[in-house]
């Protein structure tokens, strides 16, 4: 059941659409939380928001973290239906390039495990402005 003091509380997750960030963002839900999942992933992310259990709590957003102005467009977004953002999980990131063995990537390809989890993190500062406590959670 949900806690009261949580029932207003809301927190952006992104990379939510799958693995841990579904599992967070399910977690939250659970517990009676408003959660905007953020992730590059549409497929998925509209799969999560018709899926069981997930109510006009939950928003999904299609936004690649490494796109900045994708960032602030969404956190905007956000902020005009739930009026703030409580906290922010960042966890978006790549997992393994395509399964591709380390000596067959491409430069790109290399980098982009490591573009993602350094500009998810900068979706902290994205939002900081609606961020009413200021408080945010690394997940990578």
């Amino acid at each position: 059941m949900s806690e009261p003091e949580n029932e207003a509380k809301v927190v952006l997750v992104t990379g939510a659409a799958r693995g841990i960030g579904r599992c967070c963002t399910h977690f939250l839900l659970d517990r009676g939380w408003r959660v905007v999942g953020l992730d590059s992933a549409r497929e998925a992310g509209d799969r999560m928001a018709a899926g069981a259990g997930v109510d006009e709590r939950f928003a999904f957003i299609r936004a690649d973290v490494r796109d900045e102005a994708a960032v602030a467009a969404a956190t905007a977004e956000v902020a005009d239906r739930f009026g703030r953002i409580d906290g922010v999980i960042n966890n978006a990131a790549i997992a393994s390039p395509g399964g591709t063995p380390l000596e067959q990537l491409d430069l790109e390809a290399w980098r982009a495990p490591a573009t993602v989890s350094t500009y998810a993190k900068s979706t902290i500062a994205s939002t900081r402005p609606g961020v009413s406590d200021g408080r945010s959670i690394s997940a990578r």
